[in-house]
C-alpha cells in the first residue's frame, strides 16, 4: 500500500500556497477597480434616486398631517393647519427645509413634547408616529 509521506506533501502544499497567493493577487487587481467603478455607480444611483425619494418623504408626511388635520380633533382650527401645511408644500424651501418644516407641524398638530421627542429619537422602532408614517409610506409604494 502506498501513501503520502511528508516529502511529498510539503512541495504539492507549497505549490498550492503559491497558486492561491498569486490567483488572490490575480483577484485583487480584477475586483479593486470593479468595486471603484460599482461604487461610482452606486453613487451616481443614488444622485439620481435622491429627488425622487425626498419627494415621496415629503408626500408622506404631507399625507399623514393631512390624515390627522381631517380626522382627529385639533388645539386649533382645522383651517389654521390646512393653511400652514399649504404654506409649506407650496413654499419656495428646499426638499430638506420642507421636510423639518413638515416634521415640526406634525409634531405641533400631535401636541408632541421635547420629552416624546427625545422618546422618539432614542428608540425609533417603539414610536407610535414613525410605525403610523412607516405604514403610509408603504400604502404610497404600492399605489405608485
Amino acid at each position: 500500500m502506498g501513501g503520502f509521506s511528508l516529502s511529498t506533501i510539503n512541495p504539492v502544499s507549497s505549490l498550492i500556497k503559491k497558486i492561491l497567493g498569486l490567483y488572490k493577487q490575480f483577484q485583487a487587481s480584477i475586483i479593486e477597480p470593479f468595486q471603484k467603478k460599482l461604487g461610482n455607480k452606486k453613487t451616481s444611483l443614488y444622485m439620481s434616486i435622491k429627488p425622487r425619494f425626498n419627494c415621496f418623504q415629503i408626500v408622506t408626511l404631507q399625507e399623514y398631517i393631512q390624515e390627522l388635520i381631517s380626522r382627529f380633533p385639533l388645539k386649533e382650527t382645522q383651517e389654521k393647519y390646512q393653511g400652514r401645511l399649504n404654506a409649506i408644500i407650496g413654499g419656495n424651501f428646499s426638499d430638506e427645509d420642507k421636510r423639518e418644516r413638515l416634521i415640526w407641524l406634525l409634531f405641533d398638530i400631535m401636541e408632541v413634547t421635547y420629552e416624546e421627542i427625545n422618546k422618539i429619537r432614542n428608540h425609533p422602532d417603539q414610536s407610535e408616529i414613525l410605525i403610523r408614517l412607516g405604514e403610509i409610506e408603504q400604502g404610497n409604494s404600492t399605489i405608485n
